[in-house]
């Protein structure tokens, strides 16, 4: 299947994070470089917010971004202005020196605007914090096991629940899923379910969720109650594999990524791929010609990084500088209209 981007967005920088909340949308660099954005997609501000940025969430609905690095957890207005800063909470004083103790991620709750925070208390203990939307004082707070020594963290938002996720990665070690919920107290509820897995990425009705279980299989998962549904494991017989990039394009379709950068069209129900995905400019072709230093690898990539789902827009991302090193990273943002999607879906696939 054919799809042309309906717009393309060059940054200024990486796009190593891309978040959404309300009808904003925000692309950041590791440096700090952040890019904001409208509903649709109108450009309304960059700036540096930090030298090293470990995690960033937009406010729901006030003017508000809050982002972390190796210290502190920050919040600013759109001017780039530091309303509130915090100290990460530290490490026990028999942690090793490779463990680094500042916040390894934030998250606005997106419907009381309370903001979630993460920390690394030792190599085995990890805290959570949740502070007052208003003063940004710490109201609750609980600690985790980590049980890879050393864990990267995120938080990621469920549709039309209080419930946020957490996921702990160990990286070859595992990884795992929390549910975390707040009313008079914060309670983190594992899932026993959800092991070895990526983050949850939620169909728009919130009714279900694919994942990737061990790099080897996408797992349709319902929700609240987990358990599940199907799966797939790749089909073909080659070095790819399924990817870390999913997004619904609505209850029948999604689009799934791969390892190499191919994109496919999966009919959800069945769990089934319809069609390869070629984005126009971004057509499949051999690792060769795209890293000349690979000559001989005639096996299929795409220079596409990932992509996920905003209102009604799926966004890719590629580089577009050209170059091979972290320095002077540059990306481009495509975007596609999921109802034009539909409508191509509907024209090329029988």
């Amino acid at each position: 299947m054919n799809l042309i981007p309906s717009r393309s967005i060059e940054l200024a920088h990486r796009a190593y994070y891309m978040k959404h909340a309300g009808k904003r949308f925000a692309v950041a660099a590791q440096d700090g470089h952040v890019s904001l954005f409208d509903q649709q997609f109108r450009f309304e501000s960059i700036r540096a917010v930090k030298q090293h940025l470990r995690g960033i969430s937009i406010h729901p609905s006030s003017d508000l971004l809050a982002f972390t690095d190796n210290d502190c957890l920050s919040i600013c207005d759109l001017s780039g202005n530091i309303i509130f800063r915090d100290a990460s909470p530290g490490l026990s004083d028999d942690s090793p020196s490779w463990l680094n103790g500042g916040f390894d991620d934030c998250q606005f709750h997106p419907q009381d605007g309370s903001l979630w925070s993460v920390a690394a208390r030792s190599t085995e203990k990890l805290e959570i914090q949740v502070r007052d939307p208003i003063l940004w004082t710490i109201k609750h707070k609980v600690e985790l096991e980590d049980p890879y020594r050393g864990s990267s963290c995120s938080f990621h938002t469920v549709p039309n629940s209080k419930t946020l996720a957490l996921w702990i990665a160990g990286g070859q070690d595992g990884q795992e899923i929390y549910w975390l919920t707040c009313d008079r107290k914060l309670h983190a509820k594992r899932d026993a379910l959800l092991e070895d897995t990526t983050p949850p990425d939620f169909s728009p009705n919130g009714a279900e969720f694919l994942i990737l279980e061990n790099y080897q299989a996408i797992c349709r998962i319902s929700y609240p109650n987990t358990r599940e549904l199907s799966r797939l494991e790749w089909p073909f017989a080659d070095d790819d594999c399924f990817g870390c990039s999913f997004a619904y394009i609505d209850d029948q379709y999604a689009m799934v990524g791969t390892n190499a950068g191919r994109s496919f069209l999966l009919d959800v129900p069945s769990m089934s791929l319809i069609d390869e995905v070629a984005i126009a400019n971004h057509e499949p072709r051999p690792v060769e010609q795209l890293y000349p230093s690979l000559v001989g690898d005639k096996s299929l990539c795409t220079d596409i990084h990932g992509f996920m789902r905003f209102g009604d827009m799926i966004v890719a991302s590629f580089r577009r500088d050209g170059g091979d090193e972290l320095e002077d990273w540059k990306d481009t943002l495509l975007l596609f209209d999921c109802q034009s999607i539909r409508a191509s879906i509907s024209s090329q696939i029988p």
